[in-house]
């Protein structure tokens, strides 16, 4: 059984855990305001969408209700920016935080 300094050392852990995971979708308002935060990469999206003719990245850019990280077209996206794991992470876990 554990000791009461035990359980608050787990608890704390998981809950740190639980702020630091990646949410697995975000909601279109919510990545957007992400990356709002770093207008250069706001822009990089938005000229990837535009030149890219692709109607359907185009569609779901501006009327997705939200993106999910395993998502070809996400997923597509971030290796043409050239984005690494973690940043689109961070964009991801920044993200959430917004309501």
């Amino acid at each position: 059984m554990e000791n009461a300094e035990e359980l608050l050392a787990r608890q704390s852990a998981d809950h740190e855990a639980w702020l630091n995971r990646v949410p697995d979708s975000v909601t279109n308002y919510q990545i957007k305001q992400a990356l709002n935060t770093v207008p250069e990469d706001r822009a990089a999206v938005e000229a990837l969408v535009a030149a890219s003719e692709d109607q359907n990245l185009i569609d779901g850019w501006n009327h997705a209700a939200g993106f999910k990280n395993d998502h070809a077209l996400f997923i597509g996206a971030v290796a043409l920016l050239g984005w690494s794991q973690d940043k689109v992470d961070d964009y991801l876990k920044l993200a959430i935080t917004f309501s």
